[in-house]
């Protein structure tokens, strides 16, 4: 005759490991026990292929130093979800919660941060150097800093990168590139700033960039910049009180926007600035207070079956803009 006394069951499967205490290397899949803290760095993936699940703990990060919430850097196939990530120290700066770098093939779900401190103070998410990761789902709340970057500005290149669902609260949405970056999807995010943060700011080509909404006080609404060419953005909504609301950078080609609308409160609701050629508007609806509605500067551009709206200004303002095709539209 056999007796089991069962007085408890885990939350974690016989090869899952719970996390009590950090810092920490985990090598196989782990779930959280309790709430963590750590001086600098709390836990390191060390192997490929694990899961990291938090359980909504909160890991504590960086009270005394630079470090990460959870670093995967040089990881392939690993997960990190349901994490709540906070720093807490004001002064430590460069301290982003979650770091990819040189990451593949990974996700980066329903995840609560928290990054206090200064615009310097670190980022939310930062995927360095990766390709075919997955964020989404996530909330992050910074005081300007940036809130999720994909790629960055020292010559680093990722590649068909998605980031979707996420929430951002104060800080901005940044895809950098300094040299290759191509074929990301940016989706039905939001992002709300205040402050000085804020806004979509895209570096990338051949991406697509569908059913945003991203409002700033400071910065461009949403903002096609540098070496961005060829990407597509049906179904965005870009606001900014004293920047545009949707902007095509100078000399930036082949873009395609369907069905965006772009509010600002000073500037133009949607610009296409000097030497931006061989893009493409279509149903686009800009709006502005003191500017433009929507704004064309460059030549060889369309737009067709848009709206322009202006409370002191033109509708729609065309300079520079020879051997466009304007059709169908009001303003």
């Amino acid at each position: 005759e056999f007796i089991y006394n069962v007085s408890h069951f885990t939350a974690y499967s016989s090869i899952e490991t719970a996390v009590l205490y950090c810092p920490i290397t985990i090598n196989v899949s782990s779930v959280v026990a309790n709430n963590l803290s750590a001086n600098g760095t709390c836990i390191t993936f060390g192997e490929d292929n694990i899961v990291l699940d938090c359980l909504g703990f909160t890991i504590n990060y960086s009270a005394t130093e630079s470090g990460n919430g959870i670093n995967a850097t040089d990881r392939t196939n690993v997960t990190m979800k349901n994490c709540n990530i906070v720093k807490t120290n004001n002064t430590i700066e460069v301290a982003d919660a979650i770091q990819l770098n040189g990451t593949n093939l990974s996700r980066v779900s329903n995840n609560n941060i928290t990054i206090n401190g200064s615009a310097n103070a670190g980022r939310g998410i930062q995927v360095e150097l990766g390709s075919n990761n997955v964020v989404n789902d996530n909330i992050v709340a910074t005081n300007g800093s940036v809130a999720i970057a994909i790629g960055n500005n020292v010559n680093r290149a990722s590649h068909n990168n998605t980031v979707s669902g996420n929430m951002l609260y104060e800080g901005a949405l940044w895809v950098l590139s300094f040299s290759d970056s191509e074929s990301h999807v940016i989706a039905n995010n939001t992002g709300l700033a205040s402050g000085a943060g804020g806004g979509l700011s895209f570096e990338a080509s051949n991406s697509t960039i569908i059913n945003n909404t991203f409002i700033s006080v400071s910065q461009n609404g949403i903002l096609l910049d540098f070496v961005a060419a060829n990407d597509t953005l049906i179904n965005n909504t870009g606001i900014s009180q004293t920047n545009n609301g949707i902007a095509i950078n100078v000399d930036l080609t082949g873009h395609t926007l369907v069905n965006n609308t772009g509010t600002s409160t000073s500037v133009s609701g949607i610009i296409v600035n000097a030497g931006a050629t061989n893009n493409t508007l279509i149903g686009e609806r800009g709006i502005s207070a003191s500017g433009a509605g929507i704004k064309i500067q460059a030549s060889n551009n369309t737009l067709a079956f848009s709206s322009g709206t202006s409370t002191s200004s033109a509708g729609i303002e065309l300079s520079g803009s020879n051997d466009s095709i304007v059709t169908n539209n009001n303003g």
